[in-house]
């Protein structure tokens, strides 16, 4: 893929907790139209570098860039983290964050709000413009829970559904915002094996059905083996490799890192 266009630069990512180095000068990109996998062992840093891409951690130094359609780049750290997704990231948390006493339905809608344009006194006049607005966001999250398998189920309360649903919710809050770059933090956690196959495909088709790009950390090697395009391992916060699965599988600092280094 090397005539692919980058979609995600992070260049020399360091983050300190309290004098601790958390990510270590950490480089790599992400082509667009690629599904990426971020790996390494417990405590390695991956979730600390999804939280400086979507800007929930500010403090960090480096640069974190994201490409526009247009071909310009945006610096993320000048951007709010309720700004990102209107630039179309958009991401799924380890811990599902739902409301529990609402609908599936309007848990994927409050991921909408980014579409809505009709102002407050549309909505509360009801105006012909915020009613037609409302259809639309309402068709779109039918059309992605359907997606999802899961439209059957629209008017069910969150509260009490099997993990299984939940994590689909949350896919489908992320899909409604019509994001360019999908960041996934541990999608097939507390999954059992059926569900996580069910994933894998769900993941692959999503890329080609909402022309999205995809970085996801997993713990689920064979998860991330099988559907990734590209792999980039780090440990400590440092960058150890990135390539494609077969090569990063085989790669002795990766395998150093997971296994410990042989002291035979």
């Amino acid at each position: 893929m090397s005539n692919s266009k980058t979609i995600l630069e992070v260049k020399d990512l360091s983050l300190y907790f309290s004098g601790l180095k958390a990510i270590d000068q950490l480089s790599f990109k992400v082509d667009e139209g690629q599904i990426v996998g971020l790996i390494g062992p417990n405590g390695a840093g991956k979730t600390s570098v999804f939280n400086c891409i979507t800007q929930f951690y500010k403090h960090y130094t480096g640069d974190i860039i994201y490409y526009l359609e247009d071909g310009h780049s945006l610096d993320l750290k000048t951007k709010k983290v309720s700004q990102i997704i209107h630039y179309g990231v958009a991401r799924t948390f380890q811990n599902i964050e739902l409301i529990p006493d609402l609908s599936i339905i309007n848990n994927v809608l409050i991921g909408a709000h980014k579409h809505i344009k009709s102002t407050i006194f549309g909505h509360i006049f009801r105006s012909p413009i915020m009613i037609k607005e409302e259809k639309l966001l309402y068709k779109r999250a039918e059309d992605i829970l359907t997606f999802l398998k899961i439209n059957h189920l629209k008017d069910m309360f969150a509260f009490g559904l099997p993990y299984g649903i939940l994590k689909k919710i949350e896919l489908a809050r992320a899909l409604i915002t019509n994001p360019r770059l999908l960041i996934l933090d541990e999608p097939a956690a507390g999954l059992n094996e059926q569900e996580t196959e069910e994933l894998s495909t769900i993941v692959r088709t999503l890329r080609e059905k909402y022309n999205i790009t995809i970085l996801l950390i997993e713990h689920d090697m064979s998860f991330v083996m099988n559907i990734c395009d590209q792999v980039c391992a780090i440990n400590f916060g440092k960058f150890l490799a990135h390539d494609v699965p077969e090569k990063i599988k085989k790669h002795p600092l990766v395998q150093e890192a997971y296994l410990g280094k042989d002291e035979g």
